[in-house]
């Protein structure tokens, strides 16, 4: 499928969003179940803020696969800006067809044209599949990472 479109969601698209948020939380975002489904408000805060960004795949108007994504500044270590891939997620039925690739590529363009030269993302331990993906889009594995919840 090379049809679908990939892009910055607006304001407007909060209710087709809305559905494959959900879903991602289910199928994949197991690892925090304390999330609740993003609001309306959220949604449009998060979308306004000057270094955050969800991306969509639409086939037409249909929202496919999301992304979330933000620029981080690293002032410690190398003085550089870098993308972190927060979440990406295409509905079952789409993957497979080249929906995950094309948010990628339109994630290294925003980068290149922004002059960002790294991009990071995380993977959950049991997503072998995930894994296979980002290798096949050029990317590296890299560490581990570790969290702890506190009690407040």
């Amino acid at each position: 499928m090379n049809h679908a479109t990939i892009r910055f969601a607006k304001d407007a698209d909060y209710p087709n969003f809305l559905p494959v948020y959900e879903k991602f939380l289910i199928d994949v975002d197991t690892s925090h179940p304390e999330l609740e489904t993003m609001g309306e408000t959220l949604f449009i805060e998060y979308i306004n803020q000057p270094k955050n960004f969800i991306i969509l795949a639409l086939d037409d108007d249909q929202v496919i696969g999301i992304s979330e994504i933000g620029i981080k500044y690293r002032r410690f270590r190398d003085k550089t800006e870098r993308i972190e891939v927060n979440s990406m997620y295409v509905l079952p039925e789409y993957q497979g067809k080249g929906i995950g690739s094309m948010i990628i590529d339109f994630i290294e363009s925003f980068a290149n044209q922004e002059a960002i030269e790294r991009i990071y993302l995380n993977s959950g331990n049991n997503t072998p599949d995930a894994h296979r993906f980002y290798k096949k889009n050029g990317y590296e594995q890299y560490g581990v990472a570790f969290k702890k919840k506190l009690s407040i």
